[in-house]
């Protein structure tokens, strides 16, 4: 099998910026300082042994992008020069004196080479007609090569800032998208995707507990359209990664199907070498994950300890919004209810509710029409009842989670999630027989 070297002798390809291209090429080669300028010195160094055609074409493209100008020379000993192709002179015609005709001359031989750089058989010019490579100019540096090599010190010094034969290439990486922006371009590592991820997460909740405080619906309007433009730019730029166009991740949003693609976002690396949208991204530190998991686990835990009645007002804006928790329920006929031996005199009945609360409203209606007597208190707008039932629900036992709404006492006891008719009717105190 046929070997082939890079030989890089200093040049840079028109149309690139020529500092750029020499910090990119010595980052990408790893050399060191004190080797910097030896690599741009002009003399032939080589970069890269024992590759086959196919990987030194490969490489040959990849650093021809970056504006590197590499030659591929096959890895063989110095060819012995070709003889002179021979012209033996014809013999004399003999002259046609009856004719008068002049003797004819015999063709020369057309003399052929081999392209140094692509192998292609053509009759000797400058230009090769396959890959359009200067021929005797990189054949004349290939000797120059050589004879440098020969020399004492000459193949010592260009193996000092040679690749090791069968170390690969370092891969490019670009920079990363910022987590946070309005652009779709770029590519977003796996990392990356849960970091930004646990951190829109995290701000999600944090914006839901500041719609329960100010109970403003275009506050809350505005946290899900940020909130799906986020998720949408994630998707896309993580997309990318895999060489996928961004419209992929409308699939986010079909039901189970989204679930697995974001397992497969989530989970699976993508292209490791440059793809459609540029080179391999960077990732973010491991220390940056692990600490917007942990923000994303703290905020809702920290959220319902700190102001739980706020997290259930949150909850139920939120169930509005969605359809969880109509705002006015539609009129049905009232349900029976056991009030035998109820007297209102005997019996303390406070509902708690909110004004936007759809249930609140069909309850109110119940009692109304089965004549319970009840105080209805709304918390999102008296904050002193706010509080105080703030303290009912830790002295009973609540220290945390959501808790819907109305929200009913019945003779000192709390009745959470918009109790049934019968388990109101259970803790009333009857007149006795």
């Amino acid at each position: 099998m046929d070997h082939y070297q890079l030989v890089f002798s200093g040049d840079i390809l028109p149309g690139h910026d020529t500092e750029a291209v020499r910090q990119r090429l010595a980052a990408l080669l790893k050399v060191s300082p004190d080797r910097h300028e030896q690599l741009f010195s002009g003399r032939a160094v080589v970069i890269k042994r024992r590759l086959d055609a196919d990987t030194a074409q490969a490489y040959r493209r990849k650093l021809a992008a970056m504006g590197v100008g590499i030659r591929v020379e096959p890895e063989t000993a110095p060819a012995a020069p070709k003889p002179t192709p021979v012209t033996h002179p014809a013999p004399p015609a003999q002259a046609n004196t009856a004719s008068g005709d002049a003797p004819l001359a015999r063709e020369t031989p057309i003399e052929e080479m081999d392209c140094p750089e692509c192998g292609r058989r053509q009759p000797r010019r400058n230009l090769c007609i396959n890959c359009g490579v200067d021929m005797p100019r990189m054949i004349a540096a290939r000797e120059q090569a050589e004879t440098e090599a020969r020399q004492p010190g000459g193949e010592q010094a260009a193996a000092s800032i040679r690749v090791r034969p069968y170390e690969p290439l370092a891969t490019e990486t670009s920079e990363r998208p910022p987590l946070v922006g309005l652009g779709f371009s770029g590519r977003l590592s796996r990392r990356s995707y849960f970091t930004g991820v646990c951190l829109y997460g995290s701000l999600f909740l944090l914006v839901m507990l500041a719609v329960a405080i100010s109970g403003s619906k275009l506050l809350f309007a505005l946290a899900v359209l940020l909130s799906v433009v986020a998720s949408l730019r994630l998707g896309v730029l993580r997309s990318h990664d895999f060489n996928w166009s961004g419209w992929w991740t409308l699939l986010s949003f079909v039901p189970l199907v989204g679930g697995v693609y974001a397992l497969l976002l989530l989970f699976f690396p993508g292209s490791k070498d440059e793809n459609d949208f540029g080179a391999p991204p960077e990732p973010n530190r491991w220390t940056h994950a692990f600490g917007a998991l942990a923000l994303l686990v703290l905020t809702p835990v920290l959220v319902a300890m700190i102001a739980p009645a706020q997290l259930a007002r949150g909850m139920t804006v939120l169930g509005q919004a969605g359809g969880a928790y109509p705002r006015s329920a539609p009129t049905q006929a009232v349900p029976a209810m056991d009030l035998r031996g109820y007297d209102p005199a005997l019996n303390d009945v406070v509902m708690y509710s909110l004004t936007t609360c759809g249930y609140c409203r069909q309850k109110r209606e119940q009692f109304d029409a089965l004549g319970v007597r009840y105080v209805e208190v709304f918390i999102d707008t008296d904050e002193g009842a706010r509080r105080a039932l703030d303290l009912k629900l830790q002295s009973s036992g609540h220290h945390g989670g959501a808790i819907g709404t109305p929200i009913i006492e019945v003779n000192g006891t709390l009745l959470l999630n918009n109790p049934s008719l019968d388990a109101v009717a259970d803790h009333l105190i009857r007149r006795r027989s």
